[in-house]
């Protein structure tokens, strides 16, 4: 067994030192299988005088560096180490937090007064694709139909303006003043109101008993900077809680009509992954990535190639102003990610695009057109068009990302190379290290090692894994790690099967008489607080389960409009159902000591007072405990 035979690395429970220990376990791996000069430059830059900025250095080289037609094992070798810390800043890092963010803020701002000084020069050939972009969008949407978003619009689950995150709960927002720009009252105040009355009424009664105004017109929102990579943040800008309800229902919208053209965003992803590996096998395909995709759609774009009822319709879920880090403007930017369409607005519009270009070159309909976000796929007989018209938009190719040539691919987390996955596990930083809390760096640990496992297999890296195990042994104060069935949660504890338990020289959890396995596993226990606003969850549940919006048929007496009331009726009987995507905080009932006990009437038992408790988000601790599992994968 593998274990037992390697050396204790010793560290300290500190994530760069650990950061630091992984690196160097899996250079030693993989050195039987590098080339000695390949080998050499990572060894010099782990032992070197500066070994973070060497280790920048070499991954700012990229693989590129090493040679073409690369073997594909050494390839996904130096590829893994490369990118092992793409999201991993060290306390030493080669940019500071403040560099990092200092130049994040210069790009946002650099590209916001490009994107707000641009103007589309229509040539003979970028009128007529626009022309053939328009019309694509137009038969994708169909009409537009204002009861069809409300049917679909539902609150977010994150922050919104006058909600922070640790506060993000259904109830939440309704505590009045509900925030929204003026067009986003109005249209709850005017429209919503019909379609969901006991919600707007159930609103309206907070902002009496709380005696404030219902609403908080807003008319700026703040863009803030969070973290992406060691070296970029990206841009999220949170929305009014109404421009939430409102943006969520018309993103959905948008998803629905892509997906009966047979782009299905919840399935897209993988659809990527497959294409990459086609590409990367025959080369026939192109995968390409932009640059600040989200920022570069802009409002003349819009206006451009969608019909008026749906750009209104899409307006209205804008606020025009933003704030930056103290800089408030008026940007061009038509929509940024932390508004609820973005992303399906996104695929819409670049996949219109393509078709638009492939027409133009008067290739096949059956050639390949793929979009997902940010994410292109298409014919490679595509690609200098794609590359020409593009900037004439305002659209930034990011030719990093970009891969037309060789045998390497990239999508939407899928990378191939010559038809093998090459994607490399990425190692994240710790929230803290053993001293600030032990069971959150155990979970950590866990995390790494499932990560890299499914990157890697055990007799592939052993050192590495070796290590994981070993650190956590000692967090553990001698005792093994928890090892958990394939299906658990990465931080619950090591997944494997029976095979690879007894490769880690790990106890194998043994049957019991009923036959099923007894097991110890990481668990988290969120932060609960008291909630005794159950209307909104009520609303909330009633319509996720309904296959028909009983509640707005409730509402089609105050309709007063006969056009309206009839087009409600009729979409009653074809609406889909699931109106409610998000899952219902989960309520518990805990007996509440301060109130006392009562004698029951039916049974005459006497009985505790409770309260209902819902989970924080994001908030909590990881504890121990118990599981049973019936089947264990034996390998």
């Amino acid at each position: 067994m593998y274990v037992s035979q390697h050396m204790d690395h010793p560290l300290t429970g500190d994530s760069d030192v650990f950061a630091y220990t992984i690196a160097n376990m899996l250079l030693e791996d993989f050195k039987p299988f590098l080339e000695e000069e390949h080998y050499s430059r990572f060894r010099t830059a782990m032992y070197g005088g500066n070994v973070v900025a060497s280790l920048r250095k070499l991954q700012l080289g990229g693989i590129q560096a090493f040679g073409p037609n690369l073997p594909i094992y050494q390839f996904k070798m130096i590829y893994q180490l490369l990118d092992l810390f793409k999201k991993f800043s060290f306390d030493d890092d080669l940019y500071s937090e403040e560099q990092v963010l200092e130049d994040s803020k210069k790009k946002f701002m650099d590209n916001q007064r490009r994107v707000n000084s641009f103007q589309i020069v229509e040539d003979t050939e970028l009128k007529a694709l626009l022309f053939s972009t328009r019309g694509y969008i137009c038969d994708l949407l169909g009409d537009f139909d204002k009861i069809e978003v409300m049917e679909r619009a539902t609150f977010g689950k994150k922050s919104s303006v006058g909600v922070p995150m640790r506060k993000a709960c259904e109830a939440e927002r309704y505590e009045a003043p509900i925030t929204g720009s003026h067009d986003h009252i109005v249209w709850f105040d005017k429209l919503y109101s019909k379609f969901n009355r006991p919600a707007f009424d159930y609103a309206e009664r907070i902002s009496v008993n709380r005696k404030v105004p219902k609403y908080r017109q807003i008319d700026v929102l703040e863009a803030v900077l969070v973290n992406k990579t060691w070296k970029s943040k990206r841009l999220i800008m949170p929305n009014t809680t109404l421009g939430t309800l409102y943006s969520s229902g018309l993103g959905r919208v948008l998803e629905d009509r892509l997906r009966a053209a047979g782009y299905d965003i919840r399935t897209l992803q993988v659809r990527h992954g497959q294409l990459a590996q086609l590409g990367s096998l025959t080369g026939s395909l192109v995968t390409a990535d932009q640059s600040l995709a989200s920022d570069n759609i802009t409002v003349k774009l819009i206006d451009r190639i969608f019909p008026r009822p749906w750009a209104s319709a899409l307006k209205l879920g804008r606020i025009e102003e933003v704030e930056f880090y103290g800089d408030r403007f008026r940007t061009e930017t038509f929509s940024t990610m932390g508004i609820g369409f973005t992303f399906p607005l996104q695929t819409l519009v670049f996949l219109s695009l393509l078709f638009a270009i492939r027409d133009h070159l008067g290739l096949s309909r059956s050639s390949v057109v793929s979009v997902f976000g940010d994410d292109l796929i298409y014919d490679k007989e595509m690609h200098d068009m794609v590359m020409r018209v593009f900037p004439k938009l305002g659209l930034i190719i990011n030719e990093d990302k970009t891969f037309a040539d060789g045998g390497f691919r990239e999508s939407c987390g899928y990378d191939y190379y010559h038809g093998v996955d090459v994607r490399p596990f990425h190692l994240a930083r710790s929230d803290g290290d053993v001293s600030c809390n032990r069971r959150r760096f155990e979970a950590y640990l866990y995390k790494a090692f499932n990560g890299l496992k499914r990157r890697w297999r055990l007799e592939e890296v052993p050192a590495a894994f070796v290590t994981i195990v070993n650190e956590i042994k000692k967090i553990r104060k001698g005792s093994d790690p928890l090892v958990v069935p394939t299906d658990f949660p990465d931080t619950s504890g090591l997944k494997l099967t029976t095979q690879e338990i007894g490769y880690l020289d790990l106890e194998v959890p043994k049957r019991n008489r009923n036959g099923s396995f007894n097991f110890r596993f990481l668990s988290f226990e969120p932060k609960r607080r008291k909630e005794d606003r159950h209307d909104p969850y009520y609303f909330q549940k009633l319509r996720s389960q309904a296959q028909t919006d009983q509640l707005a048929y409730m509402a089609l007496l105050k309709v007063e409009n006969e056009l309206i009331r009839k087009k409600m009726l009729s979409l009653r009987l074809v609406c889909h159902g699931t109106i409610f995507e998000e899952s219902t905080p989960v309520f518990r009932s805990v007996p509440d000591k301060k109130a006392g006990t009562f004698r029951s009437r039916l049974n005459g038992r006497w009985h505790c007072y409770s309260i209902t408790e819902i989970p924080e988000q994001d908030q909590g601790r990881f504890r121990e405990q118990s599981g049973v599992s019936i089947n264990w994968t034996p390998g």
